[in-house]
């Protein structure tokens, strides 16, 4: 009978631990939603001081850095047809548009990746919006 009883007990403790977890995930996830949809609406909002564009010089850039990123863009370019195909409905991306990318005064389209030199160094420019958004990405090799 004693048995019995320590075993009831340790199933009831268990399964109340596991209740506990679940409510206060849900709890903590719905908390987060929250905060993260006022972060969007706050940081989508001009601020009182707002300029055209912002334009800044980000230092040197490896040949590697510049081939996965250039090799990055791409496939993200082949992932969006591919979504657009099997999607019924063209809503917005998650991460909306991509900044334009030129390397060497090239759009990335057009640029040959064996072009690279991967030891080489190479400046990127990068020119924001107002609303802080990343609108250009230049890169000239060096």
């Amino acid at each position: 009978m004693n048995e019995q009883m320590n075993r009831a007990l340790y199933i009831g403790c268990a399964l109340l631990l596991l209740i506990l977890a679940f409510t206060s995930f849900f709890s903590l996830y719905r908390d987060y939603r929250d905060y993260a949809s006022r972060v969007r609406e706050y940081t989508d909002t001009p601020g009182v001081a707002t300029m055209e564009t912002f334009s800044g010089c980000f230092g040197d850039m490896t040949g590697h850095e510049v081939a996965n990123l250039l090799l990055a863009r791409r496939r993200t370019d082949r992932e969006r047809i591919l979504n657009s195909l099997y999607e019924d409905t063209a809503g917005p991306s998650e991460f909306g548009e991509l900044p334009e990318l030129v390397i060497d005064g090239e759009s990335y389209e057009d640029f040959r990746l064996e072009s690279i030199d991967p030891d080489g160094t190479y400046q990127a420019d990068i020119r924001f919006n107002a609303y802080g958004r990343p609108v250009r990405i230049e890169i000239r090799g060096r």
